[in-house]
């Protein structure tokens, strides 16, 4: 298994650094763990006269180099299993190709943090990220859980082909921990616009919720029946929510106690995706806890 870990070094960065050293040890009997840690030095000001930090100047590379070392070697027990990375530029291109030229299963960061680099890497452009990830993409919540008693994966599905392989993530991670799974689908309900004066309200139609209600629940016995398989031996409940979808998910997972969220990402050239989001960028703003993007494919896969 291979993983690359993006950081800044700041303290909101450390629950990530957590979550890899975590998967090293508890993959440590059934699969060889190897975690490039990835820091981006901000690329030079060329209309301020700056040179570059790092290849003009080795020896600067040298001592960040070693500083990166030293912070994952004061935190993280199992050290020796990170290999240290150091470019120049922007944060979000920086892991993508990382992770296509070493062919990474999972591409880990920390939550939202404060510095400079957090701004760049774990702010905005962590939802770029989520919107087209290279990889599974791990988002080690802030208030890391301990993982060793993993019991709980709720998986959001939208009973599309995708959805298949976000339900094959989890449940590979379930059976490995003997954690239970929660499969949750959430929709809008049907709504009727009213006209009533200068505005317009929008009430629910009941008969057509209820006719919604009852193709999803359908629907949800037909996906679990046919990914039966992938469940078998597992601990498997499933609810169907009703309302906007991203906070109905967040709302469910946070309630629930899930110490991981899995859900899909879809790749789209459409432009309102970058405009008003997705369900996957609304999460990752709101996470509850720890989240899973899985996309369709890996994109070194191509």
């Amino acid at each position: 298994m291979k993983i690359v870990y993006g950081t800044d070094l700041s303290l909101e960065a450390m629950p990530g650094a957590k979550l890899c050293s975590w998967i090293v040890d508890a993959y440590a009997d059934d699969d060889e763990v190897s975690v490039q840690l990835v820091h981006a030095v901000p690329p030079p000001r060329r209309s301020y006269g700056q040179t570059s930090a790092l290849a003009d100047d080795p020896d600067n590379l040298r001592r960040i180099k070693q500083g990166v070392r030293k912070w994952i070697e004061e935190n993280i027990e199992n050290a020796d299993s990170f290999d240290v990375f150091i470019d120049e530029g922007h944060p979000a291109e920086i892991l993508e190709e990382q992770v296509l030229a070493s062919k990474a299963n999972y591409l880990v960061l920390g939550q939202t943090g404060k510095g400079a680099f957090a701004r760049m890497m774990l702010g905005s452009t962590s939802h770029q990220i989520a919107q087209d990830p290279p990889c599974k993409l791990l988002l080690a919540h802030r208030e890391f859980p301990n993982f060793v008693d993993l019991e709980r994966i709720c998986v959001a599905v939208d009973f599309e082909a995708p959805s298949g392989r976000v339900l094959k993530a989890a449940s590979d991670l379930a059976r490995h921990f003997s954690a239970g799974i929660s499969v949750i689908h959430a929709y809008a309900p049907p709504v009727t616009p009213t006209f009533g004066g200068p505005l317009i309200n929008y009430t629910v139609d009941e008969n057509a919720a209820a006719q919604a209600e009852e193709i999803a629940e359908r629907q949800m016995t037909e996906f679990l029946d046919e990914y039966s398989d992938a469940l078998e031996g597992l601990e498997v409940q499933s609810a169907i929510l009703q309302g906007t979808p991203t906070r109905q998910i967040v709302d469910f997972a946070a309630n629930s106690g899930a110490d991981i969220l899995c859900l899909g990402t879809r790749r789209s050239n459409r432009p309102d995706y970058n405009m008003l989001g997705t369900i996957a960028s609304g999460v990752v703003r709101h996470m509850p806890t720890t989240v899973l993007l899985v996309p369709p494919t890996n994109r070194w896969e191509k």
